[in-house]
């Protein structure tokens, strides 16, 4: 007969049950950004871009870049259709999927960890409220974003 443990020794403490293959959390936790405006947010996003590209040693990919983008586009677009200038209970209900999807993204891959980390992209989804044009002003800077990844990091093969 044979007996499935599931690893439990009885004979061993068993205080370090489960832990063995845990990594410890290495990564800075997300930084304040400084405010977008609209007269200086491309430059924000290539300072970001660069100092990221500087500090990291592994560069987020240009896919998992533009999967951010996606995500910005559909808040964009969203906003956009409507005429009123505060954005609707839908909208607002997106933006906290959105900023769920950036978490669960950067917990599966540590380069968009800190691609999120370095460009305060979750703190500027905070700074929404209720404000069409600061929507607006994320997803701008958010393209500017890809768009300096784009032209400063090294090609992939």
């Amino acid at each position: 007969m044979s007996s499935y443990t599931n690893g439990y020794n009885k004979n061993s403490s068993n205080k370090n049950f489960g832990t063995q293959n845990k990594k410890p959390f290495t990564t800075q936790p997300p930084r304040k950004a400084e405010p977008l405006n609209k007269t200086d947010y491309v430059k924000q996003a290539e300072n970001i871009i660069r100092e990221h590209l500087e500090q990291s040693n592994k560069c987020i990919t240009s896919n998992k870049i533009r999967n951010v983008l996606t995500l910005m586009n559909e808040l964009y677009n969203m906003a956009r259709v409507d005429s009123k200038p505060e954005l609707d209970e839908k909208t607002l209900s997106h933006i906290q999927y959105v900023k769920m999807r950036l978490v669960y993204e950067s917990g599966r891959d540590d380069t968009v960890k800190s691609f999120i980390n370095y460009s305060g992209l979750l703190s500027h989804l905070d700074s929404i409220k209720n404000n069409k044009e600061e929507l607006f002003l994320v997803c701008r800077y958010t393209e500017a974003l890809v768009a300096y990844h784009k032209f400063y990091a090294p090609k992939e093969r």
